[in-house]
């Protein structure tokens, strides 16, 4: 992904991911954001779903900032 989306007012929805989703930009922020949601689930039907966000070459320059699983801004 080189741009970031934002999945807003979903109810009862389901992202099936089969693939691996690959973090292509150089922005920073959060590549998927889900918001005012509720009963959300990312799920693949074949095992090999991923997001890859590239966050431990954030991390490694020193950065606390990057890849995560947040709610309210808070890291699940």
């Amino acid at each position: 992904m080189a741009t970031w989306a934002t999945l807003n007012h979903g109810n009862g929805v389901g992202v099936q991911l089969d693939g691996t989703i690959y973090r292509t930009g150089t922005a920073g922020g959060t590549m998927i954001v889900v918001e005012n949601s509720n009963n959300v689930e990312f799920f693949s039907s074949t095992d090999k779903g991923a997001m890859q966000g590239y966050g431990y070459q954030i991390h490694k320059s020193g950065s606390l900032n990057g890849l995560c699983l947040c709610t309210s801004g808070e890291i699940l």
